[in-house]
């Protein structure tokens, strides 16, 4: 052992004098997340990569494969204060410090680029506002990286979002929020009585809501000062107004139900920043360690009520016995533990993990090739760049375009994600690719045999791709390459009203949670068949925009986004990461999550392609003993797909499902997730009631995954009342 320590430090001694001497160059790797090692002068000559503009150094002091340590003292930094910069422990020999900058006039392509190189640990940086968020590093001149670190940078409150004034029945609540950026903000709420001029701070009201309970007296305002080291800002005044709850449609009670998003969930606009809450520890430990970590697309604002026309969902006081928030949340932690694991890890905690979404102003910056593309992104182009995809879907609506593919993909975390346990990411990218294109034949496929480029170029503008010039003119098609064919369901236009809907709040919960949208006429829209998926019927256009933006009316008020924008192929991704209970995600087929037990075996369930097919149709094209039609066209194009991305089909992989039975009860994938009331009798409370919701195995408004949905299915159940019309339709007091 000690000969063994005594030729390592003669090798790195000896390396050092052949860096100072220029013998040799410092070598790094490709991957920013992986430590260097000093390279031998036999991985020199053989073409090892060198860290360009490397200076010369000399010996080091630590080990060679040791890590250097970054830290930033200050996590806000005031605009126009000065921010160091410390590397521990100090190599010896130069130092070079490197920025990524995401700041104000700074283009969102920018790459690393050299600050400086010093033969010292520290840098001292003047921060301002074009330097906010902007990321460092610094590189030993052994090549060795450090992590990185983000500046934030404080600057003057600004409010970009003002409360509003709102119409409340007496004895409701009503709640208030602001929000602002300039960093490290704090927030005091004050009021004023209708016939005063003075406000008035209100005691322990520090947070960017504020909940009141509107008073049948004279209206109250409300006010927040939000303050930072750099200054401070005051808000509108915001009024809330109490109104009688006589039924009269004028006097109409509003509540909180989820309506349209105040942000702009616009898939060709941008959303704002939802907040500034970094998880990463900037050690390399983080996959995506190149990503904008402060973007927490699911961080959903507070929607405002819905449109007048909609049903309005108003919720009584609670009673003495209502559940406390403690309470509700150990009701709901017994059901995500009585829902199991999987793989060791609570299957509820799984299924939340893939409804991650990313904002729409990280999304809208996606490009082919930009290098700031996020990992899951990345690895998709790696797979299937434009050229592939442009051959794989030559006749594709040129809506279905590049860019837009790999915007839904970049909306949902989960699709082609970074597995950090041993499996192999790029190999279940490829499956999934394989598997997801595959289901969009069958869905949008032309299925024209005799399609040649010349009949598509000459008769179909709305299919007619440049790559089809490229082709010989008259050789057909392969009906596998005529995916993503169709936009719209046919017979259908965007002037279509009407279908595919189920509104009446007294009918069904879904007219009431999923409400339709109208037009400036009063018509109702239609939620046919659109985009990749062919998502149908408003309460699946509800659910997707609950998914993205945590408000079901931003698509259910204008549905020809889902066929118009990237949310074209966003539909097709989300059915594919999201939980149809009790069938798993598809993903989890994919990627090995679900492992069947002696239930999936006897009902003859394996992980396989046929299994993807009973998630998506089990029920109309599987357990018919023989394989139906649309089977044999999924597996022939799955076939295809496969081959054309390097995926190798196991012989023993099940493709169809003629003699499956699906994800039954005791399945190692079914979960019940949906959530429903529970009318059993709890005798210690005075009223008896549960004050509780159960999962079942039905579709539902509310699901186990969606965090929030449990106390707001116990909230509509137990004290909900919903008016429609100036009527009371639903009372659930």
């Amino acid at each position: 052992m000690a000969r063994t320590r005594q030729l390592r430090l003669i090798a790195v001694t000896i390396t050092g004098i052949l860096l100072t001497a220029g013998l040799i160059s410092p070598a790094t790797h490709a991957d920013d997340t992986t430590p260097s090692v000093v390279p031998s002068s036999t991985q020199a000559r053989t073409g090892t990569s060198a860290q360009p503009a490397a200076p010369t150094a000399t010996a080091i002091s630590q080990s060679p494969g040791t890590k250097p340590r970054l830290t930033l003292k200050k996590k806000w930094v005031p605009a126009g204060k000065r921010a160091t910069l410390r590397l521990k422990p100090k190599p010896a020999g130069t130092v070079t410090w490197q920025v990524k900058r995401h700041g104000v006039g700074i283009s969102p392509t920018k790459k690393w680029r050299t600050i400086k190189t010093t033969r010292t640990n520290k840098l001292t940086i003047k921060a301002k506002k074009s330097l906010h968020k902007a990321r460092y590093r610094a590189i030993s001149s052994t090549g060795i990286k450090s992590n990185t670190v983000r500046l934030r940078v404080m600057t003057k409150p600004k409010i970009s979002k003002q409360p509003t004034s709102q119409l409340f029945r007496p004895g409701m609540s009503a709640t208030l929020q602001v929000k602002a950026t300039g960093g490290k903000l704090r927030y005091q709420w004050q009021t004023k009585a209708a016939n005063s001029t003075t406000w008035t701070k209100i005691a322990g009201s520090n947070a960017k809501r504020l909940t009141v309970t509107a008073s049948a007296n004279n209206s109250a305002q409300y006010r927040v000062v939000v303050r930072n080291k750099k200054g401070r800002v005051t808000s509108e005044a915001a009024i809330i107004v109490p109104t009688p709850s006589n039924g009269n449609d004028d006097e109409h009670p509003y509540g909180g139900t989820p309506g349209p998003s105040t942000s702009n969930p616009d898939p060709d606009g941008s959303t704002p920043d939802p907040g500034s809450n970094d998880p990463d520890p900037g050690d390399g430990t983080n996959p995506d360690d190149d990503e904008d970590e402060d973007d927490n697309g699911d961080d959903f604002p507070d929607p405002p009520p819905p449109a007048p026309y909609k049903p309005q969902i108003v919720y009584v006081p609670k009673q003495p016995d209502f559940p406390s928030d403690a309470q509700l949340a150990a009701d709901e932690a017994a059901l995500v533990q009585a829902a199991g694991t999987a793989g060791g890890t609570s299957k509820v905690d799984l299924m939340r993990s893939a409804l991650r979404v990313r904002s729409d102003a990280t999304v809208n910056q996606v490009v082919p090739g930009r290098a700031e593309n996020p990992a899951n992104v990345r690895r998709v182009e790696q797979i299937l760049p434009e050229a592939k995809f442009d051959e794989l879907f030559p006749v594709r609506n040129t809506a279905y375009s590049y860019v837009n593919l790999l915007r839904a993909i970049a909306k949902f975390r989960a699709y082609c994600d970074t597995y950090t346990d041993g499996r192999d990411s790029e190999a279940i990218c490829r499956k999934l690719l394989a598997t997801s294109f595959a289901h969009m034949v069958q869905e949008t496929g032309a299925n024209y045999p005799a399609l040649t480029p010349a009949v598509a170029l000459a008769q179909y503008p709305d299919n007619a791709n440049p790559v089809l010039h490229t082709m010989p003119a008259n050789t057909p098609i392969a009906t596998y390459r005529q995916a993503l064919w169709y936009l719209r369901e046919i017979s259908y236009t965007e002037q279509s009203r009407g279908f595919y809907t189920e509104c009446y709040p007294g009918s069904t919960v879904w007219g009431v949670f999923a409400p339709c949208g109208q037009d400036e006429q009063g018509q109702t829209f239609s939620y046919f068949g659109r985009g990749a998926k062919q998502l149908s019927y408003n309460y699946n256009y509800g659910q997707f925009s609950t998914s993205l933006y945590g408000d079901a009316n931003v698509l259910l008020d204008d549905p020809a986004r889902v066929a118009d924008t990237w949310l074209n192929f966003a539909s097709a991704i989300w059915f594919t990461v999201y939980p149809q209970a009790p069938k798993p995600p598809m993903t989890w087929v994919i990627d090995g999550t679900w492992q069947p037990n002696s239930v999936d075996l006897a009902n003859n369930m394996t992980p396989g392609f046929g299994a993807t097919v009973q998630i998506i149709n089990g029920g109309l094209e599987c357990d018919k003993g023989t394989e139906q039609p649309q089977v044999v066209n999924r597996i022939a194009a799955y076939r295809e797909f496969a081959h054309a991305l390097g995926v190798l089909i196991p012989a023993d992989e099940m493709l169809g499902c003629a003699t499956s039975k699906g994800f039954t009860a005791g399945s190692a994938a079914a979960t019940d997730t949906y959530l429903d009331q529970d009318w059993s009798w709890n005798s210690s409370n005075p009223s008896g009631k549960s004050y509780k919701c159960k999962p079942v195995a039905y579709q539902t408004p509310f699901n186990l995954a969606a965090t929030g949905d449990y106390e707001a299915c116990v909230d509509y159940f137990f004290r909900g009342q919903v008016w429609y019309q100036g009527e009371l339709k639903i009372d659930n007091t």
